[in-house]
């Protein structure tokens, strides 16, 4: 019986040394090895792609910002050129129609001036203030003003007409969106404006 059990020992050793070699040979083989090398290269690449999304998602909300505030400039920048616009026109009509009331002032003056002129060589002449041609220079006077009145309304109607239309041109300009075109326009501007200076 002890027999038995010291040759069942000498087999379990034999066994065991077989199992032991056989994992060496496991251990040497180039699969095992390759799987473990793809294993840690996977885990590098996991750790890879976990920054790239970090990176990716910082630089994501850095453009969302820059876009925030490209969009904000060239709108302050359309609202600028609008005021802009608006004064130079408040200027050139201002004096547009200041030169149309002046011009009809001088028109006016010069026709009143003519008018007494007349009347002054009529009485000179001693010509009787009753005479129809005192009448009818009485009546191209007052003739003269209706006109003149009527000639200042339609100068005034008509810059406030063009003044009102102007207005809603202007204010609908400065509701108006910037599109997405107009900013790409515009950063390729500063890009070519940063590049030249």
């Amino acid at each position: 019986m002890v027999n038995n059990l010291k040759n069942i020992i000498a087999k379990q050793k034999e066994i065991l040394s077989s199992l032991e070699n056989e994992v060496s040979n496991i251990e040497a083989n180039d699969i095992v090895k390759e799987n473990q090398k793809l294993k840690e290269e996977l885990e590098k690449y996991k750790l890879s792609l976990k920054k790239e999304e970090s990176e990716n998602e910082k630089l994501s909300v850095e453009n969302k910002n820059l876009r925030n505030i490209l969009y904000e400039q060239f709108y302050n920048e359309k609202i600028s050129i609008l005021n802009s616009a608006e004064k130079r026109m408040d200027a050139y009509f201002k004096a547009h129609v200041e030169g149309e009331m002046n011009r009809l002032a001088r028109f006016e003056l010069s026709v009143k001036r003519r008018i007494d002129e007349m009347t002054r060589v009529l009485r000179a002449n001693r010509v009787n203030l009753q005479d129809e041609i005192f009448v009818k220079l009485e009546e191209l006077r007052n003739l003269l003003n209706v006109k003149v009145t009527e000639a200042r309304q339609e100068i005034m109607r008509q810059s406030g007409a063009f003044s009102e239309r102007r207005n809603e041109g202007l204010a609908q300009l400065k509701q108006e969106q910037v599109t997405e075109e107009e900013i790409k326009a515009r950063a390729k501007q500063n890009n070519i404006e940063s590049l030249i200076a």
